[in-house]
């Protein structure tokens, strides 16, 4: 259950009402279990890291770090120690062999093997000396006590003086099961003043071995070690739910944020978001609500469309209802004035199919008249009047196919002349045969200029076009050109 703010009225204060989080439940059952399909089918670590949550990851993270942080610094701190140990151990070994062999100095020299068993067994007695030994200039056992009854004394190997005159050491790391680890220094033993004569390496009496037993220190750094686990167990399991309250605290304006928007995918875009910060978070929360009063009032601007919308639709309705009653009355205007048409049509071609045989009749007696003079009379006519006769025949053949295409024409129903190749030059030539009279009256030539096209066209048309040019050209020819030189001006149609 989370707050949302509200004003008191008069107050300019903000008082906090408890709301129930609305569960989604726009989820279709197909994505559910689509989930959990995968789930089951998933890895485990997919799984836990899916149940963990980014809250339980960044708790896991952070525990992770402090304990790798806390491991790291108990380990440097235990190296640290155990080589500060091991410096100490061995400059005190150091110490305690020089010491011994300046005091075994005169019981080495004379033999006396009681003596040095008085010294070693006294050493024994200081905290970390294990064992002790005593050799003679050979490397011959002379005297040994040990803690460890069972430790092994075997013979030395000598260790001559350097040519300083100071004295030989050897340490080395030892174990056994009785002292554990131990660290074993061995030292020559020389006199304290040189021979007379001045030789520059004085002699060996005999050499003495102490065992330095560790136990103690590594106990001691064991405890410490423990001790220092155990406060580092001790701060992670009280680091772990403040960590997680925190991380729970950070993330709690988050989860308000999401459960906003679940009311808002619910459909409550009244939802406000009471966080109050002057960081990040209270800005995102800020820029929340001010998106959801947006989106509250494109809403209502979108209802508002809507609603106008319905009204234009319905008005909209109601004119395509009007209209589609004016459009059968149109149609049914529309069929009567067709049939009058028709009708209209039909005396007209009736009339054309008359005037064109009343028109035709004249031109078929010209036409039979002229044939019948050129069959009976050609050899007795002279050639003048024979071609006269032959251009009557060409005109009244192009008259009557000028008033069957009229007749085409004028008819609702006429279809397109079949297409087809034109050879220009001839039909000029027929038109030059045609207007012949007309032309050597007014004194024009007509000049064809070749070669020509060959074109794709209809034959009747295309011979209009150029009989209505040449026509129009000997209609309305003016003077003609000038010549340059003087001369009768030019008259020709090109």
């Amino acid at each position: 259950m989370l707050p949302t703010a509200d004003d008191e009225q008069g107050t300019g204060r903000q008082r906090v009402r408890p709301f129930r989080m609305t569960p989604n439940t726009t989820t279709h059952p197909d994505v559910t279990r689509s989930i959990r399909s995968w789930r089951r089918r998933a890895p485990w670590y997919r799984r836990l890291s899916a149940s963990l949550g980014l809250q339980g990851k960044l708790t896991i993270g952070f525990m992770f770090l402090m304990s790798v942080a806390l491991g790291g610094s108990c380990w440097f701190f235990m190296t640290e120690s155990r080589e500060a140990t091991e410096r100490v151990v061995r400059q005190q070994a150091t110490a305690i062999s020089h010491t011994l062999a300046m005091a075994s100095e005169t019981p080495l020299a004379e033999g006396n093997v009681p003596e040095l068993r008085r010294v070693g067994a006294d050493l024994l007695k200081n905290k970390g000396v294990a064992a002790t030994a005593f050799y003679d200039a050979s490397g011959r056992l002379m005297s040994a006590a040990s803690e460890d009854a069972n430790l092994a004394w075997p013979d030395l190997d000598p260790l001559p003086p350097d040519s300083g005159g100071r004295r030989m050491l050897r340490v080395q790391k030892m174990e056994s099961p009785a002292l554990g680890r131990y660290l074993e220094v061995t030292a020559s033993v020389t006199p304290a003043s040189r021979r007379p004569g001045g030789s520059p390496a004085p002699p060996v009496i005999g050499y003495v071995r102490v065992c330095f037993s560790q136990a103690h220190d590594e106990a001691h750094l064991t405890r410490a070690t423990q001790m220092l686990v155990l406060i580092g167990a001790t701060v992670s399991l009280v680091c772990f739910p403040l960590v997680y309250g925190l991380i729970h605290r950070i993330f709690l304006p988050i989860r308000e944020l999401v459960d906003a928007t679940h009311r808002i995918t619910a459909g409550d875009l009244d939802t406000q978001v009471a966080i109050h910060r002057s960081d990040v978070i209270g800005t995102l929360a800020r820029s929340f609500n001010e998106m959801v009063v947006r989106v509250r009032q494109q809403q209502q601007d979108l209802e508002t469309a809507n609603r106008k919308l319905g009204e234009a639709n319905a008005s909209l309705e109601r004119a395509n209802a009007d209209l589609e009653q004016k459009v059968v009355q149109r149609t049914a205007q529309l069929e009567t004035a067709n049939r009058r048409l028709q009708s209209e049509i039909a005396e007209k071609e009736d009339f054309l199919r008359a005037v064109s045989h009343d028109l035709n009749a004249p031109l078929r007696n010209i036409s039979g008249m002229a044939t019948m003079l050129l069959m009976k009379y050609r050899d007795r006519f002279d050639e003048d009047i024979v071609h006269r006769l032959e251009r009557i025949q060409k005109n009244v053949e192009v008259e009557t196919d000028l008033i069957t295409e009229l007749l085409e024409l004028s008819r609702i129903k006429t279809r397109r002349q079949k297409s087809e190749p034109v050879e220009v030059a001839p039909m000029i030539s027929e038109l030059g045969e045609l207007f012949e009279n007309d032309l050597r009256e007014r004194e024009i030539s007509l000049v064809a200029d070749t070669p020509f096209p060959l074109l794709f066209c209809e034959r009747a048309r295309l011979r209009q076009v150029f009989q209505n040019l040449v026509d129009n050209a000997i209609k309305y020819m003016g003077q003609g050109s000038p010549q340059s030189d003087g001369g009768a001006p030019v008259r020709e149609i090109r």
